[in-house]
Protein backbone atom coordinates (compact mmCIF):
# COMPACT_ATOMS: atom_id res chain seq x y z
CA UNK A 1 0.00 0.00 0.00
CA UNK A 2 2.77 2.27 0.85
CA UNK A 3 5.00 3.48 -1.70
CA UNK A 4 8.07 4.81 -1.44
CA UNK A 5 8.01 4.17 2.09
CA UNK A 6 6.37 6.02 5.22
CA UNK A 7 7.06 7.59 8.49
CA UNK A 8 6.22 6.91 11.50
CA UNK A 9 2.49 9.10 12.03
CA UNK A 10 1.69 7.34 8.67
CA UNK A 11 2.28 4.08 10.33
CA UNK A 12 0.01 5.09 13.40
CA UNK A 13 -2.82 6.52 11.04
CA UNK A 14 -2.99 3.70 7.93
CA UNK A 15 -1.73 0.13 9.36
CA UNK A 16 -4.19 -0.37 11.81
CA UNK A 17 -8.16 0.76 12.74
CA UNK A 18 -8.64 3.79 14.33
CA UNK A 19 -9.84 2.53 17.56
CA UNK A 20 -6.24 1.02 18.10
CA UNK A 21 -3.87 2.57 20.45
CA UNK A 22 -1.08 4.42 18.35
CA UNK A 23 1.22 1.95 20.55
CA UNK A 24 0.42 -0.88 18.76
CA UNK A 25 1.27 0.32 15.47
CA UNK A 26 4.46 0.95 16.77
CA UNK A 27 5.20 -2.75 17.97
CA UNK A 28 4.34 -3.65 14.61
CA UNK A 29 7.02 -1.71 12.89
CA UNK A 30 9.36 -2.54 15.70
CA UNK A 31 8.40 -6.59 15.69
CA UNK A 32 8.71 -6.01 11.57
CA UNK A 33 12.33 -4.37 11.62
CA UNK A 34 13.18 -7.21 14.69
CA UNK A 35 12.25 -10.10 11.69
CA UNK A 36 13.99 -8.04 9.04
CA UNK A 37 10.93 -7.76 6.98
CA UNK A 38 10.82 -4.03 7.11
CA UNK A 39 14.44 -1.65 6.62
CA UNK A 40 14.37 1.80 7.91
CA UNK A 41 16.74 5.10 6.79
CA UNK A 42 17.25 8.48 8.40
CA UNK A 43 16.60 11.59 5.61
CA UNK A 44 17.97 14.69 6.64
CA UNK A 45 14.43 16.49 6.05
CA UNK A 46 12.49 13.53 6.34
CA UNK A 47 13.80 11.82 9.83
CA UNK A 48 13.19 7.59 9.95
CA UNK A 49 11.48 5.84 7.13
CA UNK A 50 10.08 2.66 6.61
CA UNK A 51 9.66 0.23 3.73
CA UNK A 52 8.80 -3.38 3.44
CA UNK A 53 11.80 -5.34 1.12
CA UNK A 54 9.67 -5.62 -2.31
CA UNK A 55 8.94 -9.67 -2.30
CA UNK A 56 7.31 -9.27 1.21
CA UNK A 57 5.45 -6.18 0.21
CA UNK A 58 4.31 -8.81 -2.93
CA UNK A 59 3.65 -11.27 -0.54
CA UNK A 60 1.65 -9.12 2.30
CA UNK A 61 -0.60 -7.95 -0.64
CA UNK A 62 -2.48 -11.37 -0.86
CA UNK A 63 -2.81 -12.03 2.59
CA UNK A 64 -5.54 -8.99 2.41
CA UNK A 65 -9.49 -9.34 2.05
CA UNK A 66 -10.89 -6.77 -0.35
CA UNK A 67 -12.26 -5.30 2.65
CA UNK A 68 -9.41 -4.66 4.71
CA UNK A 69 -7.72 -3.59 1.25
CA UNK A 70 -10.34 -0.95 0.69
CA UNK A 71 -10.24 0.19 4.26
CA UNK A 72 -6.60 0.23 4.65
CA UNK A 73 -6.39 2.49 1.18
CA UNK A 74 -8.87 5.07 2.66
CA UNK A 75 -6.92 5.55 5.83
CA UNK A 76 -3.92 5.81 3.63
CA UNK A 77 -5.63 8.42 1.03
CA UNK A 78 -6.84 10.47 4.28
CA UNK A 79 -3.47 10.57 5.93
CA UNK A 80 -1.66 11.87 2.70
CA UNK A 81 -4.47 13.96 1.85
CA UNK A 82 -4.88 16.10 5.06
CA UNK A 83 -1.05 16.41 5.42
CA UNK A 84 -0.66 17.28 1.94
CA UNK A 85 -3.33 20.20 2.12
CA UNK A 86 -0.79 21.58 5.09
CA UNK A 87 2.55 21.07 3.59
CA UNK A 88 0.75 23.12 0.50
CA UNK A 89 -0.25 26.29 2.27
CA UNK A 90 2.93 26.12 3.40
CA UNK A 91 4.71 26.76 -0.17
CA UNK A 92 3.27 30.28 0.19
CA UNK A 93 6.14 31.53 2.46
CA UNK A 94 9.24 31.07 4.47
CA UNK A 95 8.33 27.18 4.93
CA UNK A 96 8.16 26.68 1.06
CA UNK A 97 11.93 24.53 0.71
CA UNK A 98 10.57 22.05 3.67
CA UNK A 99 7.05 21.61 2.11
CA UNK A 100 8.78 21.28 -1.40
CA UNK A 101 11.19 18.50 -0.13
CA UNK A 102 7.68 16.81 1.91
CA UNK A 103 6.03 16.62 -0.99
CA UNK A 104 9.18 14.86 -3.28
CA UNK A 105 9.47 12.47 -0.14
CA UNK A 106 5.80 11.73 -0.16
CA UNK A 107 5.25 11.95 -3.85
CA UNK A 108 5.52 8.19 -4.77
CA UNK A 109 2.80 7.98 -1.80
CA UNK A 110 0.35 10.28 -3.44
CA UNK A 111 1.02 8.62 -6.87
CA UNK A 112 -0.18 5.71 -5.64
CA UNK A 113 -3.81 7.40 -4.56
CA UNK A 114 -3.65 8.77 -8.05
CA UNK A 115 -3.05 5.50 -9.86
CA UNK A 116 -6.37 4.03 -7.65
CA UNK A 117 -8.43 6.42 -9.79
CA UNK A 118 -10.87 6.86 -6.38
CA UNK A 119 -12.51 9.82 -7.94
CA UNK A 120 -11.96 12.94 -5.98
CA UNK A 121 -8.74 11.93 -3.93
CA UNK A 122 -7.56 11.41 -7.11
CA UNK A 123 -7.75 14.55 -8.44
CA UNK A 124 -7.10 16.03 -5.12
CA UNK A 125 -3.83 14.44 -5.21
CA UNK A 126 -2.55 15.52 -8.48
CA UNK A 127 -3.53 19.08 -7.36
CA UNK A 128 -1.00 18.41 -4.58
CA UNK A 129 1.47 17.29 -6.68
CA UNK A 130 1.53 20.55 -8.84
CA UNK A 131 3.21 22.51 -7.54
CA UNK A 132 6.35 19.78 -7.54
CA UNK A 133 5.91 18.66 -11.25
CA UNK A 134 5.31 21.88 -12.65
CA UNK A 135 9.22 22.81 -10.91
CA UNK A 136 10.35 19.19 -11.62
CA UNK A 137 8.29 16.93 -14.53
CA UNK A 138 7.14 15.13 -15.83
CA UNK A 139 4.82 17.38 -17.44
CA UNK A 140 3.68 15.09 -19.85
CA UNK A 141 2.54 12.53 -17.60
CA UNK A 142 1.19 15.00 -15.37
CA UNK A 143 -1.53 16.49 -18.48
CA UNK A 144 -2.33 12.57 -18.56
CA UNK A 145 -3.41 11.77 -15.11
CA UNK A 146 -5.07 15.20 -14.78
CA UNK A 147 -7.09 14.60 -17.92
CA UNK A 148 -7.94 11.13 -16.62
CA UNK A 149 -9.25 12.74 -13.06
CA UNK A 150 -10.89 15.32 -14.26
CA UNK A 151 -13.10 13.13 -16.45
CA UNK A 152 -13.69 10.63 -13.62
CA UNK A 153 -14.29 12.72 -10.43
CA UNK A 154 -17.85 13.66 -10.93
CA UNK A 155 -17.92 13.87 -7.71
CA UNK A 156 -14.87 16.53 -7.36
CA UNK A 157 -16.19 19.59 -5.40
CA UNK A 158 -16.17 23.05 -7.43
CA UNK A 159 -12.92 24.43 -5.91
CA UNK A 160 -10.95 21.13 -6.74
CA UNK A 161 -12.04 21.14 -10.50
CA UNK A 162 -10.77 24.71 -10.80
CA UNK A 163 -7.92 24.12 -9.29
CA UNK A 164 -7.14 21.01 -11.04
CA UNK A 165 -8.34 23.12 -14.88
CA UNK A 166 -5.88 25.49 -13.49
CA UNK A 167 -3.13 23.12 -13.54
CA UNK A 168 -3.87 21.71 -16.41
CA UNK A 169 -4.06 24.60 -18.41
CA UNK A 170 -0.66 25.76 -16.76
CA UNK A 171 0.89 22.06 -17.87
CA UNK A 172 -0.36 22.86 -21.08
CA UNK A 173 0.98 26.11 -21.69
CA UNK A 174 4.62 24.54 -20.76
CA UNK A 175 4.33 21.73 -23.34
CA UNK A 176 3.25 24.26 -26.33
CA UNK A 177 -0.54 23.46 -26.63
CA UNK A 178 -1.82 26.70 -26.18
CA UNK A 179 -5.14 26.49 -27.54
CA UNK A 180 -5.93 23.83 -24.83
CA UNK A 181 -4.11 25.68 -22.24
CA UNK A 182 -5.93 28.72 -23.17
CA UNK A 183 -9.70 26.45 -23.10
CA UNK A 184 -8.48 25.27 -19.68
CA UNK A 185 -7.61 28.80 -18.25
CA UNK A 186 -10.69 30.23 -18.86
CA UNK A 187 -12.74 27.45 -18.17
CA UNK A 188 -11.05 27.50 -14.22
CA UNK A 189 -11.60 32.12 -14.58
CA UNK A 190 -15.47 31.65 -15.52
CA UNK A 191 -16.12 28.63 -13.02
CA UNK A 192 -13.93 30.16 -10.09
CA UNK A 193 -16.38 33.45 -10.92
CA UNK A 194 -19.56 31.30 -10.67
CA UNK A 195 -18.85 29.14 -8.13
CA UNK A 196 -15.38 29.50 -6.02
CA UNK A 197 -15.07 33.28 -6.10
CA UNK A 198 -11.92 33.01 -3.68
CA UNK A 199 -9.96 31.00 -5.97
CA UNK A 200 -10.84 33.80 -9.05
CA UNK A 201 -7.66 35.91 -8.58
CA UNK A 202 -5.46 33.23 -8.86
CA UNK A 203 -7.00 31.63 -11.81
CA UNK A 204 -6.85 35.38 -13.38
CA UNK A 205 -3.33 35.43 -12.47
CA UNK A 206 -2.48 32.43 -14.61
CA UNK A 207 -4.67 33.06 -17.56
CA UNK A 208 -2.97 37.08 -17.47
CA UNK A 209 0.84 35.42 -17.29
CA UNK A 210 -0.54 32.91 -20.10
CA UNK A 211 -1.72 35.53 -22.48
CA UNK A 212 0.97 38.03 -21.91
CA UNK A 213 3.55 35.66 -22.96
CA UNK A 214 1.24 34.92 -26.34
CA UNK A 215 1.35 38.56 -27.41
CA UNK A 216 -2.08 39.78 -26.30
CA UNK A 217 -1.01 42.80 -23.94
CA UNK A 218 -4.49 43.92 -23.18
CA UNK A 219 -6.20 41.07 -22.19
CA UNK A 220 -3.38 40.48 -20.05
CA UNK A 221 -3.37 43.97 -18.44
CA UNK A 222 -7.11 43.49 -17.45
CA UNK A 223 -6.78 39.96 -16.60
CA UNK A 224 -3.95 40.82 -14.38
CA UNK A 225 -5.25 44.08 -12.83
CA UNK A 226 -8.22 42.46 -11.99
CA UNK A 227 -6.18 39.70 -10.13
CA UNK A 228 -3.58 42.42 -7.88
CA UNK A 229 -7.36 44.19 -7.19
CA UNK A 230 -9.04 40.76 -5.85
CA UNK A 231 -5.64 39.90 -3.72
CA UNK A 232 -5.90 43.54 -2.46
CA UNK A 233 -9.04 43.69 -1.43
CA UNK A 234 -8.92 40.05 -0.16
CA UNK A 235 -5.71 40.74 2.30
CA UNK A 236 -3.82 37.75 0.03
CA UNK A 237 -0.76 39.61 0.39
CA UNK A 238 1.10 36.99 -1.97
CA UNK A 239 -0.89 36.74 -4.52
CA UNK A 240 -1.22 40.82 -4.60
CA UNK A 241 2.68 40.81 -4.84
CA UNK A 242 2.70 37.93 -7.66
CA UNK A 243 0.30 39.76 -9.46
CA UNK A 244 2.23 43.18 -9.40
CA UNK A 245 5.34 41.25 -10.73
CA UNK A 246 3.63 40.05 -13.06
CA UNK A 247 2.14 43.95 -14.54
CA UNK A 248 5.97 44.29 -14.12
CA UNK A 249 7.05 42.40 -17.38
CA UNK A 250 4.42 43.77 -19.10
CA UNK A 251 5.46 47.55 -18.41
CA UNK A 252 8.10 46.23 -19.65
CA UNK A 253 7.28 44.22 -22.79
CA UNK A 254 5.13 47.33 -23.20
CA UNK A 255 8.54 49.86 -23.17
CA UNK A 256 7.22 51.35 -19.58
CA UNK A 257 10.68 50.83 -18.25
CA UNK A 258 10.07 53.00 -15.22
CA UNK A 259 6.92 51.43 -14.47
CA UNK A 260 8.20 47.86 -14.41
CA UNK A 261 10.71 48.63 -11.98
CA UNK A 262 8.74 50.35 -9.57
CA UNK A 263 6.36 47.02 -9.94
CA UNK A 264 9.28 44.75 -9.55
CA UNK A 265 10.63 46.73 -6.32
CA UNK A 266 7.44 46.94 -4.78
CA UNK A 267 6.82 42.80 -5.36
CA UNK A 268 10.36 42.02 -4.11
CA UNK A 269 9.69 44.18 -0.82
CA UNK A 270 6.54 42.21 -0.59
CA UNK A 271 7.77 38.79 -1.40
CA UNK A 272 11.11 39.75 1.08
CA UNK A 273 8.45 41.13 4.00
CA UNK A 274 6.89 37.60 3.61
CA UNK A 275 9.49 35.55 3.19
CA UNK A 276 8.76 34.04 -0.11
CA UNK A 277 12.30 33.06 -1.84
CA UNK A 278 10.83 31.72 -4.60
CA UNK A 279 8.82 35.16 -5.51
CA UNK A 280 11.97 36.70 -4.74
CA UNK A 281 13.77 34.85 -6.96
CA UNK A 282 11.47 34.79 -9.65
CA UNK A 283 11.54 38.72 -9.14
CA UNK A 284 15.48 39.17 -9.10
CA UNK A 285 15.79 37.22 -12.52
CA UNK A 286 12.86 40.20 -13.82
CA UNK A 287 15.01 42.99 -12.91
CA UNK A 288 17.93 41.79 -13.71
CA UNK A 289 16.53 41.16 -17.20
CA UNK A 290 15.14 45.08 -16.84
CA UNK A 291 18.71 46.15 -16.17
CA UNK A 292 20.10 44.39 -18.85
CA UNK A 293 17.99 46.32 -21.49
CA UNK A 294 18.42 49.43 -19.71
CA UNK A 295 22.60 48.42 -20.55
CA UNK A 296 23.71 48.18 -16.77
CA UNK A 297 25.49 45.22 -17.08
CA UNK A 298 27.18 45.12 -13.49
CA UNK A 299 23.48 45.35 -12.10
CA UNK A 300 21.91 42.83 -14.47
CA UNK A 301 24.95 40.09 -13.03
CA UNK A 302 24.63 40.63 -9.48
CA UNK A 303 20.51 40.43 -9.93
CA UNK A 304 20.95 37.54 -11.99
CA UNK A 305 23.80 35.60 -9.41
CA UNK A 306 21.00 36.59 -6.29
CA UNK A 307 18.98 34.98 -8.16
CA UNK A 308 20.52 31.62 -9.08
CA UNK A 309 21.77 31.68 -5.41
CA UNK A 310 18.72 31.64 -4.00
CA UNK A 311 16.44 29.30 -6.64
CA UNK A 312 19.46 26.71 -7.02
CA UNK A 313 18.59 25.93 -2.56
CA UNK A 314 14.64 25.78 -3.32
CA UNK A 315 14.81 22.27 -5.42
CA UNK A 316 13.11 24.48 -7.90
CA UNK A 317 14.38 23.10 -11.29
CA UNK A 318 12.42 25.24 -13.83
CA UNK A 319 13.22 28.59 -12.35
CA UNK A 320 16.55 27.48 -11.73
CA UNK A 321 16.96 26.95 -15.12
CA UNK A 322 15.35 29.93 -16.86
CA UNK A 323 17.44 32.02 -13.85
CA UNK A 324 20.49 30.03 -15.70
CA UNK A 325 19.33 31.00 -18.85
CA UNK A 326 19.08 34.68 -17.83
CA UNK A 327 22.89 34.56 -16.61
CA UNK A 328 23.57 32.35 -20.43
CA UNK A 329 21.64 35.47 -22.41
CA UNK A 330 23.69 37.89 -20.76
CA UNK A 331 26.81 36.87 -21.33
CA UNK A 332 26.00 36.24 -24.54
CA UNK A 333 25.23 40.56 -24.96
CA UNK A 334 28.37 41.34 -23.38
CA UNK A 335 30.57 39.25 -25.72
CA UNK A 336 30.99 36.24 -23.71
CA UNK A 337 30.06 33.40 -26.12
CA UNK A 338 31.57 30.32 -24.37
CA UNK A 339 30.37 31.01 -21.31
CA UNK A 340 26.89 31.76 -22.39
CA UNK A 341 27.09 28.49 -24.53
CA UNK A 342 27.71 26.71 -21.13
CA UNK A 343 25.28 27.93 -19.33
CA UNK A 344 22.48 27.96 -21.81
CA UNK A 345 23.34 24.04 -22.48
CA UNK A 346 22.73 23.45 -18.57
CA UNK A 347 19.64 25.74 -19.19
CA UNK A 348 18.22 23.88 -21.85
CA UNK A 349 19.18 20.34 -20.40
CA UNK A 350 17.11 21.36 -17.40
CA UNK A 351 13.61 22.36 -18.77
CA UNK A 352 13.66 19.11 -21.14
CA UNK A 353 14.09 17.19 -17.78
CA UNK A 354 10.92 18.80 -16.54
CA UNK A 355 9.34 18.82 -20.01
CA UNK A 356 9.15 22.62 -20.30
CA UNK A 357 9.25 22.54 -24.56
CA UNK A 358 8.30 26.19 -24.61
CA UNK A 359 11.11 27.64 -22.70
CA UNK A 360 13.69 24.88 -24.36
CA UNK A 361 13.31 25.34 -27.42
CA UNK A 362 13.46 29.89 -26.85
CA UNK A 363 17.21 28.98 -25.43
CA UNK A 364 17.91 26.56 -27.78
CA UNK A 365 17.77 29.51 -30.36
CA UNK A 366 19.67 31.52 -27.92
CA UNK A 367 22.27 28.56 -27.69
CA UNK A 368 22.21 28.41 -31.46
CA UNK A 369 23.68 31.90 -31.86
CA UNK A 370 26.52 31.40 -29.15
CA UNK A 371 27.63 27.99 -31.07
CA UNK A 372 27.52 30.17 -34.12
CA UNK A 373 29.88 32.87 -32.95
CA UNK A 374 32.41 30.04 -32.11
CA UNK A 375 31.97 28.65 -35.76
CA UNK A 376 30.14 25.62 -34.64
CA UNK A 377 27.83 25.61 -36.91
CA UNK A 378 26.97 22.27 -37.74
CA UNK A 379 25.36 22.28 -34.12
CA UNK A 380 24.05 25.62 -34.29
CA UNK A 381 21.78 24.65 -37.40
CA UNK A 382 20.86 21.49 -35.83
CA UNK A 383 19.82 23.03 -32.67
CA UNK A 384 17.99 25.93 -34.64
CA UNK A 385 15.86 23.39 -36.80
CA UNK A 386 14.66 21.53 -33.51
CA UNK A 387 13.87 25.06 -31.95
CA UNK A 388 12.20 26.72 -35.26
CA UNK A 389 9.82 23.21 -35.58
CA UNK A 390 8.84 22.83 -32.08
CA UNK A 391 7.90 26.67 -31.60
CA UNK A 392 5.99 26.80 -35.31
CA UNK A 393 3.98 24.00 -34.56
CA UNK A 394 2.43 25.46 -31.27
CA UNK A 395 2.13 28.94 -32.90
CA UNK A 396 4.23 30.68 -30.77
CA UNK A 397 4.71 33.78 -32.55
CA UNK A 398 6.99 35.50 -30.22
CA UNK A 399 9.16 33.19 -29.18
CA UNK A 400 9.75 32.10 -33.06
CA UNK A 401 10.63 35.43 -33.82
CA UNK A 402 13.17 35.44 -31.40
CA UNK A 403 14.68 32.52 -32.37
CA UNK A 404 14.32 33.40 -35.83
CA UNK A 405 16.91 36.23 -35.08
CA UNK A 406 18.99 34.26 -33.48
CA UNK A 407 19.25 32.04 -36.72
CA UNK A 408 20.73 34.61 -37.90
CA UNK A 409 24.36 34.37 -36.45
CA UNK A 410 24.45 31.04 -39.06
CA UNK A 411 24.60 33.85 -41.57
CA UNK A 412 27.45 36.16 -40.18
CA UNK A 413 29.54 32.89 -39.64
CA UNK A 414 29.03 31.77 -42.79
CA UNK A 415 29.87 35.02 -43.86
CA UNK A 416 33.14 35.00 -41.95
CA UNK A 417 34.01 31.63 -43.58
CA UNK A 418 33.32 33.11 -47.11
CA UNK A 419 35.14 36.30 -46.79
CA UNK A 420 37.56 35.04 -49.69
CA UNK A 421 34.52 35.72 -51.95
CA UNK A 422 33.03 38.71 -51.74
CA UNK A 423 29.58 38.42 -52.69
CA UNK A 424 29.55 34.98 -50.97
CA UNK A 425 30.25 37.24 -47.90
CA UNK A 426 27.59 40.06 -48.92
CA UNK A 427 24.97 37.97 -49.42
CA UNK A 428 25.04 36.15 -46.48
CA UNK A 429 25.60 39.47 -44.22
CA UNK A 430 22.41 40.36 -46.12
CA UNK A 431 20.18 37.57 -44.81
CA UNK A 432 21.50 38.73 -41.13
CA UNK A 433 20.37 42.14 -41.61
CA UNK A 434 16.64 40.95 -43.01
CA UNK A 435 16.15 38.91 -40.10
CA UNK A 436 16.85 41.59 -38.24
CA UNK A 437 14.84 44.39 -40.03
CA UNK A 438 12.44 42.04 -39.60
CA UNK A 439 11.88 42.04 -35.82
CA UNK A 440 10.97 46.04 -36.34
CA UNK A 441 8.61 45.45 -39.27
CA UNK A 442 5.71 47.40 -37.96
CA UNK A 443 3.18 46.08 -41.06
CA UNK A 444 -0.18 47.56 -41.69
CA UNK A 445 -0.04 49.48 -38.53
CA UNK A 446 0.26 46.54 -36.35
CA UNK A 447 3.70 46.07 -33.61
CA UNK A 448 6.93 44.64 -34.26
CA UNK A 449 7.83 41.78 -32.67
CA UNK A 450 10.29 43.97 -30.88
CA UNK A 451 7.65 45.96 -29.66
CA UNK A 452 6.04 42.97 -28.09
CA UNK A 453 8.73 41.22 -26.60
CA UNK A 454 11.79 41.52 -24.68
CA UNK A 455 13.08 38.03 -25.87
CA UNK A 456 13.06 39.39 -29.83
CA UNK A 457 14.44 42.97 -28.46
CA UNK A 458 17.21 41.11 -26.71
CA UNK A 459 17.96 38.93 -30.46
CA UNK A 460 18.59 41.97 -31.89
CA UNK A 461 20.44 43.59 -29.90
CA UNK A 462 22.96 40.93 -29.45
CA UNK A 463 22.56 40.77 -33.33
CA UNK A 464 23.15 44.30 -33.90
CA UNK A 465 26.49 43.56 -32.00
CA UNK A 466 27.36 41.11 -34.37
CA UNK A 467 27.17 42.32 -37.41
CA UNK A 468 28.25 46.17 -36.30
CA UNK A 469 31.66 44.62 -34.91
CA UNK A 470 30.96 46.82 -31.79
CA UNK A 471 31.44 46.18 -28.04
CA UNK A 472 27.89 46.56 -26.49
CA UNK A 473 27.67 50.00 -24.76
CA UNK A 474 28.88 50.47 -21.71
CA UNK A 475 26.02 51.69 -19.71
CA UNK A 476 26.91 53.88 -16.71
CA UNK A 477 26.68 51.77 -13.62
CA UNK A 478 23.72 52.70 -11.55
CA UNK A 479 24.84 54.22 -8.13
CA UNK A 480 21.69 53.30 -6.67
CA UNK A 481 21.45 49.90 -5.87
CA UNK A 482 18.23 47.66 -6.03
CA UNK A 483 19.60 44.37 -5.12
CA UNK A 484 20.27 44.78 -1.26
Amino acid sequence: MFEGGFDRPAAEAVLLDPDEPPKVALELVQGLLDASLLVSREGERTGTRYAPYVSVADFARTQRTDAERRASEARHAEHYLEHARNETAKLRGRSASAALGWLAAEEPNLAAIVRRGTGASSLEALVRLDPLRTLRGPLDRHDAELTHALETANDAPAELLVKARNARGRARALLARPEEAETDLREAARSAEVDVPAELDAALLDLGVFLRARGRMGEAAEALERAAALATLSHDDLSAASARAQLGILRKEQGDLAGARRAYESALAAFRGLGDLRGEGRTLCDLGALEQEERAFGSARAAFDSALSILSTLGDVRLEAIARSDSGCLALEVGEPERAEEELGRAVAMLESVGDRRYAALFRGARAAALAQLDRIEEASELLLGASVALSRAGDRLFLGAVEVHGAHLAIARARGAESEVAGSAAFRAKAEAKLAAAYLRADGAPALADLSDDVRFAARVLERALGGAEPPAGAERSEKHLV
